[in-house]
């Protein structure tokens, strides 16, 4: 019997799994999509959701939880506690979207883009506003032709023998009127599927978003160490110290014009480019 089917194991062992997985949830939270492997988004939606349903709870304690897990604290907490908490107040669950986008050409490995629903620059927001003005073409086309098949069989009928109709389908050799009648109806239900689609809002009302890096500007991490003397002596009697790390990270602007080479900045240590 197989064992061990609670979740993918992603070629990982478990604290090599655990620090990707928090990675790929930053780095969602930060940029509100990410491109990735289909089984790391998979495994990945779970945990954002649960970052999500933290952050609406507001709780001290969720907001320990959520500390514990993210990474970039200064950025993913108030971006995750004051604009993603507010921007799924009323939704009950389902925060995250995951779309396949073909397999990677160099190891064919599937890959998809893990999202947040309802964001700026939502992927089926962004697909039904551009499907939208095709559609209507489609159903003006249609539209047209069927009143022109109309037309024709109104004045078609009447020099017909009374006693003998033949079939509409033998009147013409173009579509029928009832298949054009089908098609426009089809039409318009995805019509107006995608006309309430491109509608939605993306942000509650009187509400703005939190800027994250964009062109122009880096994500700098600063590390200080320190060391603490604790109370007491250990068994070799000596005191115990215990060395303490804390990491500071902030959205800093880039002078486009200067050669990233040329910046001396000893102080800046684990310097990470924004995508």
């Amino acid at each position: 019997m197989r064992h061990g089917l609670a979740h993918r194991k992603l070629g990982r062992d478990s604290a090599h799994r655990r620090a990707l997985l928090r990675n790929l949830v930053s780095s969602l939270v930060i940029h509100d999509r990410i491109r990735t492997t289909l089984p790391k988004a998979k495994e990945a939606q779970a945990l954002a959701d649960k970052m999500v349903t933290l952050a609406k709870a507001g709780t001290p304690k969720a907001r320990k939880q959520a500390e514990a897990f993210l990474f970039s604290h200064s950025i993913t907490l108030p971006k995750l506690f004051d604009t993603i908490s507010k921007r799924y107040q009323t939704r009950p669950g389902g925060y995250t979207r995951v779309i396949k986008i073909g397999n990677d050409p160099k190891d064919s490995a599937p890959m998809a883009i893990l999202e947040y629903v309802d964001a700026p620059g939502d992927t089926k927001i962004a697909l039904a506003e551009q499907q939208l003005p095709r559609i209507n073409r489609s159903i003006a086309a249609l539209q047209a032709k069927a009143q022109e098949q109309e037309q024709k069989l109104a004045s078609a009928i009447p020099d017909l023998v009374p006693h003998r109709p033949p079939h509409r389908s033998t009147l013409f050799s173009e579509e029928t009127l009832s298949q054009l009648r089908r098609k426009i109806r089809s039409l318009e239900k995805v019509q107006s599927k995608l006309t309430t689609i491109s509608q939605m809002p993306f942000l509650p009302p009187a509400h703005e978003e939190t800027k994250f890096p964009g062109k122009h500007t880096e994500i700098r991490v600063d590390k200080k160490v320190w060391t603490e003397t604790l109370p007491g002596r250990g068994k070799d009697g000596q005191k115990r110290v215990v060395v303490k790390v804390k990491r500071v990270t902030n959205v800093v602007e880039v002078d486009p014009t200067v050669d990233p080479k040329d910046l001396k900045i000893p102080a800046l240590k684990n310097k990470h480019h924004a995508v």
